[in-house]
C-alpha cells in the first residue's frame, strides 16, 4: 500500500525463465536418452570449497565486487581470472 492506495504487481506470465532453467531442462533430456551429465549449473556441492576459492571470494569482498556478474560466459578461459 502507497500513498493509501493498493498497487496491483502485474502478472508473472510475461517473465520468462532464466538461462539456468533451461540448461538443466536440456540436460534433464539427454539423461532420458542416456548421455551422463555433471551438472555444474546450481546446487549443493558435496565438498568442502577449495582455500583458492574462498581467498578469491574474500578478495572480491574487500576490493567491492559485490554486485552480480553477466549471466553469460566469461570473457577468455576462465582459468585467466582464477588467482595463483
Amino acid at each position: 500500500m502507497k500513498n493509501g492506495k493498493n498497487l496491483m504487481v502485474p502478472p508473472a506470465d510475461p517473465i520468462t525463465p532464466f538461462l539456468v532453467m533451461e540448461i538443466m531442462e536440456k540436460s534433464r533430456l539427454l539423461e532420458k536418452k542416456g548421455k551422463s551429465i555433471v551438472h555444474l549449473e546450481v546446487g549443493e556441492p558435496d565438498f568442502p570449497t577449495p582455500r583458492i576459492i574462498t581467498q578469491a571470494g574474500v578478495r572480491a569482498l574487500q576490493e567491492g565486487n559485490t554486485h552480480y556478474t553477466h549471466s553469460g560466459p566469461a570473457p577468455g578461459p576462465v582459468r585467466a581470472h582464477l588467482p595463483g
